[in-house]
């Protein structure tokens, strides 16, 4: 072989690794540089078709898969799905009135209307179930997991409208704050909220540990069938076509659905609402998300003058000139506390209330993990922080239903378990969260983290590589 023909034929062979080095390159830059996140509302809905035209009661979503059940069907009564959009039918364990699946605790619970000592079925996937029984044969509607507890609730009863259960298999019976017929339950950010089909101006009921409730008032008197928690926010449906949200449980919002279905069943998971619906030809399921994880107030801007003043004293005269304050558009939420402020004692926040007050129970070092959390008072501040951490404290200003949205910062050296608390300094309220820390992984799957000096290095690595086999071609 000639010495031209060996030299290309090595051009050739490192042509074909730089091609290899500038992918290499390009697969890390692009997800350091590419948008993570996406922002809508809960206003916007979109069609889905279900497995099956049944009559959909519930969806729930848990080990990354959407689990719905249904009251109609034969051997069809359980649809599950990956992603919310395409769906497969399960076999139920039994061809109960199936009103409403949940999961926790790595364990799908459903509860039935109908069936004698067979109201409860359980899977640890979604496809294979398990008959268990019920606190009392009652008409549960509706079954939620939160704080390490199940809790169902009922339409009928007498003083026995709510049972709840540790493991999904044993069940006690409690008593709701009223006898409406309570079609849904759900939990988030620390609360227990269930809504009612009946009653008047009471609609709504919540509670911090499943047993002891609340009367609250829902933003109409409508048929409200579903509600459920995610992203810092509560989404009730009704029979009515009707959807409502609210950022505490307290406080209602109406907001418009995709179709005038009746939506019997509302669940949030991988950043989707999804939604299910008792009629419609081919279009009883509807979406909404991802959702922003960011709350920013806007205010307008103004303008405001103080007149100049004048005192005078045996000692000095003192005078302080017009002062022209302005408040610029967009006002955030969240500040930071100067270094005078300390978190509150290891005593007092070990004495605080349980509750899901961030995202996850397992978060990674260095971190910033969303806190919401609701019950202050009105304008009150709230020290947000971890306890034992260095940093100092970052303090939120409650809005006017006492909720805060925000986000805490995960100490870089944390390790095992830490607790993130939030306190009221005015209503002296506060609630506390052990979670899980991880160590931060060198090589994030989204590169997001990779140092743009390294990307440069390594294309000038594959420059330079090009440039010398040219040379040796030439030669």
């Amino acid at each position: 072989m000639s010495q031209a023909r060996r030299n290309r034929s090595m051009f050739i062979r490192q042509f074909r690794a730089l091609i290899g080095v500038l992918a290499i390159a390009v697969g890390v830059l692009v997800p350091a540089i590419a948008p993570v996140s996406a922002v809508a509302d809960a206003s916007t809905w979109t069609i889905r078709t279900s497995a099956a035209d049944n009559l959909w009661n519930s969806v729930t979503y848990g080990g990354g898969l959407f689990v719905a059940v249904a009251s109609s069907g034969t051997g069809n009564r359980v649809m599950t799905s990956p992603d919310g959009i395409n769906w497969t039918i399960r076999t139920s364990a039994a061809d109960n009135s199936w009103n409403s699946v949940t999961y926790g605790g790595g364990l799908f619970v459903a509860v039935a209307s109908s069936g004698t000592g067979n109201r409860v079925m359980t899977s640890p996937d979604g496809i294979n179930w398990t008959i268990r029984t019920a606190a009392a044969d009652n008409d549960w509607t509706s079954v939620t997991y939160g704080g390490g507890l199940f809790v169902a609730v009922s339409r009928t009863g007498s003083g026995n409208h709510v049972m709840t259960s540790p493991d999904g298999i044993n069940w006690t019976i409690r008593t709701s704050a009223a006898d409406n017929n309570w079609a849904s339950v759900t939990y988030g950010d620390g609360l227990f909220v269930a809504v009612a089909q009946s009653g008047l101006d009471n609609r709504v009921m919540t509670s911090p540990d499943g047993i002891n409730w609340t009367i609250r008032s829902s933003a109409s008197n409508t048929i409200w069938a579903a509600v459920t928690h995610g992203d810092g926010l509560f989404v009730a449906t009704s029979l009515t076509g009707f959807v409502m949200t609210s950022p505490d449980g307290s406080n209602w919002t109406i907001r418009t659905s995709a179709a005038n279905n009746a939506w019997n069943s509302v669940t949030y998971g991988g950043g989707l609402f999804v939604a299910v619906a008792l009629n419609g030809l081919g279009n009883r399921v509807m979406t909404s998300g991802p959702f922003s994880t960011t709350t920013t107030t806007t205010l307008a801007a103004t303008t405001t003058t103080a007149a100049a003043t004048t005192t005078t004293t045996a000692v000095a005269t003192t005078t302080t000139a017009a002062v022209t304050t302005t408040t610029t558009a967009a006002v955030t939420t969240t500040a930071t506390l100067s270094p005078t402020v300390t978190q509150p004692s290891a005593a007092l926040v070990r004495s605080l209330a349980v509750r899901e007050i961030v995202s996850s129970d397992n978060v990674t070092a260095g971190s910033s993990v969303k806190l919401t959390a609701g019950g202050f008072t009105p304008s009150e501040s709230v020290l947000v922080g971890v306890l034992g951490s260095a940093d100092t404290p970052s303090q939120v200003t409650a809005d006017s239903r006492g909720a805060i949205a925000t986000k805490v910062s995960i100490p870089t050296d944390a390790d095992g378990k830490v607790t993130v608390y939030a306190y009221g300094q005015t209503s002296k309220r506060g609630y506390k969260q052990v979670v899980n820390v991880e160590t931060a992984k060198e090589l994030p799957a989204t590169g997001s983290d990779t140092s743009p000096l390294t990307v440069f290095g390594v294309s000038l690595l594959a420059t330079g590589l090009l440039f010398t086999a040219r040379r040796r071609l030439v030669r």
